[in-house]
């Protein structure tokens, strides 16, 4: 799911009410985080993760623009460590 580019700046009704309908129907939901190659603020990062559970209840993450590079490999387990905290699975495009 991707609201805005993320969660967005609030919770959408539209949403909890897409999340529900999807979850029933046995789909599995994955909240969209842009990433900036890792450039992005990680904690803004780590926060549209919090928003996404405690708005929609979603825990598993498809984090966007990855990069490539090994030196941010630390940067990122800290994002699918996050993840799996929760109970989530993370994707890392």
């Amino acid at each position: 799911m991707n609201p805005d580019n993320g969660p967005g700046s609030s919770p959408s009704a539209e949403f909890r009410k897409g999340v529900r309908l999807a979850r029933k129907a046995g789909e599995a939901v994955l909240g969209y985080v842009r990433t900036g190659r890792g450039r992005r603020s990680a904690s803004l990062v780590v926060e549209e993760v919090a928003d996404y559970k405690k708005w929609y209840g979603v825990t598993n993450i498809f984090f966007d623009e990855a990069p490539t590079r090994s030196s941010a490999e630390p940067l990122y387990r800290r994002y699918v460590d996050a993840v799996h905290a929760d109970g989530g699975y993370a994707v890392l495009n």
